[in-house]
């Protein structure tokens, strides 16, 4: 006899992840363990996440979130790594800017946010050898967003990169960084 999905006894420890599907011939309803599938590499890997308030005031500039990418991270045209960081500001008005950071040169770079929150975030790809290209956005409340393409040949892909976010004010109030996020994406 056919059972609806919800009615099978899936015999699964809690928490398991698997297939449930159709034998297209019976009708009858069978599972797979999502570890037993055939399949290719995921396309999803988290590299690095952090939840820790990060907090600037006055006119220095802080590093937040730094994070050593390993060599050879990016190998094929089209590998791509998704950073991404967001927080909120206090400000009576005033600049004040989140940068991106790739061994030592900030590559975005933009503020203005006035009290409002923020979420950025950038897509570096390999777009051929020691070629990147970074797709830069950042969300700002309020309904602003800006966002920016750099293509980058002086990064040696196959060394490690050292990447981390600044946040500065200008003049005064203050930021909060509240985390951040490195995945690994394959396209």
């Amino acid at each position: 006899m056919n059972k609806r999905y919800d009615q099978y006894d899936y015999q699964a420890p809690t928490g398991s992840r698997i297939l449930l599907h159709a034998d297209p011939t019976t009708g009858a309803l069978n599972k797979t363990p999502l570890d037993e599938l055939p399949g290719s590499e995921s396309k999803f890997t988290r590299l690095n996440s952090t939840f820790s308030n990060q907090v600037t005031s006055g006119t220095s500039q802080t590093d937040t979130y730094p994070y050593t990418i390993p060599g050879n991270t990016l190998v094929n045209n089209g590998d791509l790594l998704r950073f991404i960081i967001w927080g909120d500001t206090q400000s009576p008005g005033g600049q004040q800017t989140v940068g991106f950071d790739l061994n030592g040169t900030i590559n975005f770079n933009n503020g203005y946010f006035n009290g409002y929150p923020f979420i950025a975030e950038v897509k570096m790809m390999k777009v051929g050898t020691n070629l990147i290209r970074l797709f830069m956005s950042i969300i700002r409340g309020g309904g602003n967003c800006e966002s920016s393409i750099i293509t980058d040949g002086s990064i040696d892909l196959t060394a490690s990169i050292n990447q981390k976010w600044t946040i500065q004010c200008a003049t005064s109030g203050s930021i909060t960084a509240r985390a951040s996020f490195i995945n690994k994406e394959l396209i």
